[in-house]
């Protein structure tokens, strides 16, 4: 497998591998939540439902699966990328912040395209985003094996 082509949480669930095993693949991640957890937290709170039931929820998770739940956060797995990382994030987004993702990808010098008026779930759709998936790096995907993540 040379490249992985993940939506949503499927990017962070590839984030999360070790990153030997991300080293030599080429990388895009569409709709990325950099700030998942913050954005959960946000969504309770705006329900009135106190951010205690969701720290409890998540280390009952965690114990039970024996992990620790803030160490598959973004941020302690931004470190991982770099230049064979792209990713595509349309700017009107409502539930993954463009701003976030376009901060990574200056942090860490990936390539960022920008869509718009596509949504969180029309980037994987829209068939202008596939034909530039298909063309990235000078790579013709058309011609390699394709493995996919998408969590939507």
């Amino acid at each position: 497998m040379k490249h992985f082509i993940c939506h949503s949480l499927g990017g962070l669930a590839l984030l999360n591998m070790p990153a030997a095993f991300l080293t030599d693949k080429n990388i895009v991640i569409l709709s990325v939540p950099v700030n998942f957890f913050e954005s959960i937290y946000q969504k309770m709170n705006d329900y009135g439902i106190s951010p205690k039931v969701m720290r409890i929820t998540l280390d009952e998770i965690s114990q039970d699966y024996g992990l620790n739940w803030q160490d598959i956060a973004f941020e302690k797995q931004e470190l991982k990328i770099g230049g064979h990382f792209t990713f595509i994030h349309d700017v009107d987004d409502p539930f993954a912040s463009f701003g976030d993702i376009e901060n990574c990808c200056k942090k860490h010098q990936c390539q960022l395209i920008a869509t718009a008026r596509l949504g969180h779930n029309g980037t994987v759709k829209d068939a202008k985003v596939i034909r530039q998936i298909m063309t990235l790096n000078s790579t013709n995907y058309a011609n390699e094996e394709l493995h996919a993540g998408d969590s939507t």
